[in-house]
């Protein structure tokens, strides 16, 4: 299991952000058209970025959060993710990133901070679409739509941020899975027996119980959105000992 990064190195005076990994010497083999054939290229990227910032202040960065917020494919080599350091007096956003998958991984200073929210959704399409397989009966696809918004209707009494530690992960960064539990089960069933015959509900309990795991149909997403609070260029600057202040302006992060 790769070790997890726990430190940063800061130029101050450059403003430029390291990360100094076990993988600094590795060599690189670019492949040569003309001569058909792979050569070595020693490095040594540590030695580097000492050697580019002799002289310069310097700082170490402690991670606190590593993942604050990401969005795409856990897989996706160019995924952003943000993260959160502190050099021991203030706590730095940092976003790391890069454009194409031969770069290197950059890490860069963002000013200002992150908001991140959680909401809960259904899985509302895919559930539909699984109901009506499982329960395939003309006379029940009205009732299906009912059905939904019982569910649906369910979710308004959680939240998300009280039982992050329930959920299962995804292989998207921004989503996870809420395992549907038994007292949110008792609820929607409860609720069933007003509109569906005996039968009927017979049938929902058997699918709910089928699709509550897990990743399942009947498991509710909780989804991450972030927005970045940053200072406004367009707004007056105020100089107070040393310290750049402008108000703040909110900026919500997009997919790509």
């Amino acid at each position: 299991m790769r070790e997890q990064l726990k430190t940063l190195i800061r130029c101050i005076d450059c403003n430029l952000i390291y990360a100094k990994t076990p993988f600094d010497q590795t060599p690189e083999y670019p492949y040569s058209e003309l001569k058909n054939e792979y050569s070595i290229k020693e490095k040594n990227d540590w030695a580097n970025f000492e050697s580019r910032h002799n002289g310069h202040r310097k700082e170490e960065l402690i991670i606190l959060n590593p993942t604050l917020y990401s969005e795409g494919a856990y897989f996706d080599p160019v995924r952003i993710t943000y993260l959160t350091a502190t050099n021991r007096e203030e706590t730095l956003l940092i976003k790391k990133w890069r454009k194409k998958i031969a770069e290197p991984v950059r890490y860069d200073l963002v000013q200002g901070r992150l908001q991140v929210k959680k909401s809960v959704v259904i899985q509302k399409d895919d559930l539909l679409k699984q109901l009506l397989y499982e329960i395939n009966d003309p006379s029940f696809t009205k009732k299906a739509y009912k059905f939904i918004r019982i569910f649906q209707e369910e979710t308004l009494y959680l939240d998300p941020e009280q039982e992050p530690d329930e959920t299962c992960a995804s292989n998207q960064a921004q989503l996870s899975y809420y395992p549907v539990k038994e007292k949110q089960i008792s609820k929607i069933l409860h609720k069933c027996r007003a509109i569906f015959t005996q039968e009927e509900c017979e049938r929902i309990e058997g699918f709910i119980r089928s699709n509550c795991e897990s990743n399942g149909v009947m498991s509710l997403v909780v989804k991450k959105t972030a927005k970045l609070v940053r200072k406004s260029c367009r707004s007056r600057v105020v100089k107070r000992n040393n310290y750049m202040h402008t108000p703040e302006i909110a900026y919500t992060l997009k997919s790509k």
